[in-house]
Protein backbone atom coordinates (compact mmCIF):
# COMPACT_ATOMS: atom_id res chain seq x y z
CA UNK A 1 0.00 0.00 0.00
CA UNK A 2 1.28 3.47 -0.92
CA UNK A 3 1.97 5.82 2.00
CA UNK A 4 -0.50 8.72 2.36
CA UNK A 5 0.68 12.18 1.43
CA UNK A 6 -0.76 15.45 2.84
CA UNK A 7 -2.48 16.31 -0.44
CA UNK A 8 -4.07 12.89 -1.07
CA UNK A 9 -7.32 13.87 0.65
CA UNK A 10 -7.43 17.33 -0.94
CA UNK A 11 -7.12 16.62 -4.66
CA UNK A 12 -7.07 13.29 -6.45
CA UNK A 13 -5.29 14.83 -9.48
CA UNK A 14 -2.30 16.06 -7.48
CA UNK A 15 -0.06 13.13 -8.37
CA UNK A 16 -0.59 13.57 -12.11
CA UNK A 17 0.03 17.31 -11.83
CA UNK A 18 3.15 16.70 -9.73
CA UNK A 19 4.53 14.46 -12.48
CA UNK A 20 3.71 17.08 -15.12
CA UNK A 21 5.28 19.86 -13.00
CA UNK A 22 8.33 17.72 -12.33
CA UNK A 23 8.72 16.94 -16.05
CA UNK A 24 8.57 20.65 -16.95
CA UNK A 25 10.89 21.52 -14.05
CA UNK A 26 13.48 18.97 -15.19
CA UNK A 27 13.30 20.40 -18.72
CA UNK A 28 13.81 23.91 -17.34
CA UNK A 29 16.68 22.83 -15.07
CA UNK A 30 18.58 21.56 -18.11
CA UNK A 31 18.95 25.20 -19.18
CA UNK A 32 20.85 26.03 -15.98
CA UNK A 33 23.54 23.32 -15.74
CA UNK A 34 25.71 23.89 -12.69
CA UNK A 35 24.94 27.61 -12.50
CA UNK A 36 22.32 27.64 -9.77
CA UNK A 37 21.38 26.16 -6.44
CA UNK A 38 17.66 26.42 -5.72
CA UNK A 39 16.31 26.14 -2.18
CA UNK A 40 12.62 25.67 -1.30
CA UNK A 41 11.56 26.49 2.25
CA UNK A 42 8.59 25.06 4.11
CA UNK A 43 6.87 28.46 4.01
CA UNK A 44 6.89 28.45 0.20
CA UNK A 45 9.90 30.67 -0.14
CA UNK A 46 12.00 29.73 -3.15
CA UNK A 47 15.30 31.35 -4.00
CA UNK A 48 17.91 30.80 -6.69
CA UNK A 49 21.58 31.28 -5.86
CA UNK A 50 24.37 31.63 -8.39
CA UNK A 51 27.75 29.89 -8.06
CA UNK A 52 28.94 32.55 -5.60
CA UNK A 53 25.76 31.92 -3.54
CA UNK A 54 24.42 35.35 -4.44
CA UNK A 55 20.62 35.43 -4.67
CA UNK A 56 19.58 35.96 -8.29
CA UNK A 57 15.88 35.20 -7.98
CA UNK A 58 13.27 34.71 -5.28
CA UNK A 59 9.61 33.88 -4.92
CA UNK A 60 7.44 34.02 -1.81
CA UNK A 61 4.00 32.46 -1.89
CA UNK A 62 1.43 31.33 0.62
CA UNK A 63 -1.57 29.09 0.88
CA UNK A 64 -4.27 30.64 3.04
CA UNK A 65 -6.76 28.74 5.15
CA UNK A 66 -9.78 30.23 3.33
CA UNK A 67 -8.63 28.77 0.00
CA UNK A 68 -6.13 25.93 0.64
CA UNK A 69 -5.97 25.00 -3.05
CA UNK A 70 -4.79 28.47 -4.14
CA UNK A 71 -1.12 29.48 -4.21
CA UNK A 72 -0.96 33.25 -3.66
CA UNK A 73 2.31 34.73 -4.93
CA UNK A 74 3.27 37.72 -2.82
CA UNK A 75 6.72 38.29 -4.31
CA UNK A 76 8.58 37.18 -7.43
CA UNK A 77 11.79 38.88 -8.46
CA UNK A 78 14.66 37.99 -10.77
CA UNK A 79 17.93 39.93 -11.05
CA UNK A 80 18.20 41.90 -14.30
CA UNK A 81 21.16 39.83 -15.47
CA UNK A 82 19.07 36.65 -15.13
CA UNK A 83 15.89 37.88 -16.85
CA UNK A 84 14.50 36.22 -19.98
CA UNK A 85 16.20 32.92 -19.18
CA UNK A 86 13.28 31.06 -17.62
CA UNK A 87 14.26 31.60 -13.98
CA UNK A 88 10.76 32.75 -12.93
CA UNK A 89 9.35 29.54 -14.41
CA UNK A 90 12.00 27.53 -12.59
CA UNK A 91 11.09 29.15 -9.25
CA UNK A 92 7.38 28.52 -9.81
CA UNK A 93 8.14 24.93 -10.82
CA UNK A 94 9.87 24.28 -7.50
CA UNK A 95 6.96 25.83 -5.59
CA UNK A 96 4.42 23.71 -7.47
CA UNK A 97 6.41 20.54 -6.83
CA UNK A 98 6.41 21.45 -3.13
CA UNK A 99 2.64 22.06 -3.18
CA UNK A 100 1.19 19.91 -6.00
CA UNK A 101 -2.32 20.03 -4.52
CA UNK A 102 -2.94 23.64 -5.60
CA UNK A 103 -5.36 24.13 -8.46
CA UNK A 104 -5.11 27.90 -8.81
CA UNK A 105 -2.43 30.59 -8.60
CA UNK A 106 -3.17 34.19 -7.56
CA UNK A 107 -1.27 37.42 -7.26
CA UNK A 108 -1.39 41.14 -7.97
CA UNK A 109 0.21 42.53 -11.11
CA UNK A 110 3.27 44.53 -10.11
CA UNK A 111 6.40 45.97 -11.74
CA UNK A 112 7.07 44.31 -15.10
CA UNK A 113 3.66 42.63 -15.24
CA UNK A 114 1.91 45.94 -14.54
CA UNK A 115 3.98 47.69 -17.22
CA UNK A 116 3.15 45.00 -19.80
CA UNK A 117 -0.52 45.01 -18.82
CA UNK A 118 -0.74 48.84 -19.01
CA UNK A 119 1.01 48.95 -22.39
CA UNK A 120 -1.34 46.34 -23.83
CA UNK A 121 -4.42 48.15 -22.48
CA UNK A 122 -3.15 51.45 -23.92
CA UNK A 123 -2.75 49.76 -27.30
CA UNK A 124 -6.44 48.80 -27.30
CA UNK A 125 -6.31 45.25 -25.95
CA UNK A 126 -9.18 44.09 -23.74
CA UNK A 127 -8.66 43.49 -20.03
CA UNK A 128 -8.55 39.72 -20.62
CA UNK A 129 -6.17 39.99 -23.59
CA UNK A 130 -3.87 42.24 -21.56
CA UNK A 131 -3.87 39.74 -18.66
CA UNK A 132 -2.93 36.94 -21.06
CA UNK A 133 -0.06 39.04 -22.40
CA UNK A 134 1.68 39.39 -19.04
CA UNK A 135 4.74 37.35 -18.08
CA UNK A 136 2.82 36.18 -14.97
CA UNK A 137 0.11 34.57 -17.12
CA UNK A 138 2.60 33.03 -19.55
CA UNK A 139 4.65 31.47 -16.75
CA UNK A 140 1.55 29.98 -15.12
CA UNK A 141 0.22 28.73 -18.45
CA UNK A 142 3.45 26.79 -18.94
CA UNK A 143 2.38 24.63 -15.99
CA UNK A 144 -1.24 24.31 -17.14
CA UNK A 145 -2.76 27.22 -15.19
CA UNK A 146 -4.43 28.77 -18.23
CA UNK A 147 -8.01 29.40 -17.13
CA UNK A 148 -8.49 32.97 -15.91
CA UNK A 149 -10.76 33.00 -12.87
CA UNK A 150 -13.91 35.12 -13.39
CA UNK A 151 -12.92 37.20 -10.33
CA UNK A 152 -9.91 38.45 -12.30
CA UNK A 153 -12.11 39.60 -15.17
CA UNK A 154 -13.95 42.13 -13.00
CA UNK A 155 -11.92 45.32 -13.11
CA UNK A 156 -12.72 48.93 -12.34
CA UNK A 157 -10.37 51.75 -13.34
CA UNK A 158 -8.02 52.55 -10.46
CA UNK A 159 -8.24 49.11 -8.86
CA UNK A 160 -5.19 46.94 -8.43
CA UNK A 161 -5.19 44.22 -11.06
CA UNK A 162 -5.38 40.70 -9.67
CA UNK A 163 -4.61 37.66 -11.77
CA UNK A 164 -5.97 34.31 -10.64
CA UNK A 165 -5.51 31.39 -12.99
CA UNK A 166 -6.94 27.93 -12.60
CA UNK A 167 -5.58 24.60 -13.62
CA UNK A 168 -7.22 22.61 -16.39
CA UNK A 169 -8.71 19.42 -15.00
CA UNK A 170 -7.36 17.48 -18.00
CA UNK A 171 -3.66 18.30 -17.88
CA UNK A 172 -1.77 16.37 -20.54
CA UNK A 173 1.21 14.62 -18.98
Amino acid sequence: MKPRRPWDDVDSGAEERFLAYHTELERLKAGFPGTLKVEVSSVLGVKALDRERKEVGAMVAMVVEEDPNDLFITHLNVADTWRHRGLSSLLLGYALCARPHVNSISGMLRLTNWEVYSTLRASGKSHEEALKGTPAYKIRARFGFKEIDPSSLIYREGDEVRLKTGHSIHLAV
